[in-house]
């Protein structure tokens, strides 16, 4: 019953008088643990450092160095004409004169109309056209009730329905 006594006469005594003593000792102990936690991760990291070193050194040893003597040469370089002499000879044709025809118009085949006045269509080869549009080359300018007035490399050309 001896640590019962004494623990109850440290409750009697004055709160502040009974922690004075106790207040010392517990400060050292945080200080202590701190320098053992700094200097147990300081020698954590010399430890790493060193594991990692050696396993680098090994993987070093372990690789097979690459010479310049064990690597294929550049392959040789073939000289290639930009044109053959062939191509050098021949003419180039010139583009048609001033009011020569260079195409004819293409063979196209109105199917119907679809006249309304603010959006008429054609069916022309069965493909359903607006003014505006292009069909084989040939740009539909104009849809009437009775044809559909096309252009083609600036010359113009109708289509009729009869």
């Amino acid at each position: 019953m001896d640590t019962f006594d004494k623990s109850l006469e440290n409750t009697e005594k004055a709160p502040g008088q009974a922690l004075a003593g106790a207040g010392k000792k517990n400060q050292r102990q945080p200080k202590f643990i701190y320098l053992i936690f700094t200097l147990t991760a300081i020698a954590g990291i010399f430890i790493a450092k060193f594991v990692l070193d050696t396993l680098a050194q090994k993987a070093k040893e372990k690789t097979p160095a690459i010479s310049k003597a064990s690597l294929p040469g550049p392959a040789p370089a073939k000289i290639v004409k930009p044109f053959p002499e062939a191509e050098l000879s021949r003419e180039i044709p010139l583009p048609p004169a001033v009011g020569q025809k260079n195409n004819p118009p293409p063979t196209l085949t109105l199917n119907g109309i679809f006249y309304d006045d603010k959006l008429p269509c054609a069916l022309i080869d069965n493909k359903i056209v607006k003014e505006g549009d292009i069909i084989s080359g040939a740009k539909v300018i104009r849809i009437t009730p009775n044809g559909v007035k096309l252009e083609f490399e600036g010359e113009a050309f109708e289509l009729n329905t009869r």
